[in-house]
C-alpha cells in the first residue's frame, strides 16, 4: 500500500453543527407534529401519510445535497 499523506480535519464548530444537523432536525419535527397530524385530520391514508411526511424532508435534504456539490465546483 503506497504511504498518503494525513489529513488534518478540523473539528466542526457549534454555528456549522446546527446548520448541518439543526435545521433538518426543524424541519422533521414540523414534518411529524404537524404536516403528519393535519393529514391524519384530513382522513389520508396512514401509508400515504408516512410517506408523504418522511419524504419531503428527505427530498429538501436530498436538494440541499446536490446543490451544495454543484456550489463546490466539483461537477
Amino acid at each position: 500500500m503506497e504511504n498518503l499523506p494525513v489529513m488534518k480535519i478540523k473539528p466542526m464548530g457549534i454555528a456549522a453543527s446546527l446548520l448541518f444537523f439543526g435545521i433538518p432536525s426543524v424541519i422533521f419535527c414540523f414534518s411529524i407534529y404537524f404536516i403528519m397530524q393535519k393529514l391524519h385530520q384530513s382522513g389520508v391514508d396512514d401509508f400515504v401519510n408516512f410517506i408523504v411526511s418522511m419524504t419531503t424532508p428527505l427530498a429538501m435534504m436530498l436538494a440541499a445535497a446536490i446543490i451544495a456539490y454543484k456550489v463546490e465546483g466539483i461537477a
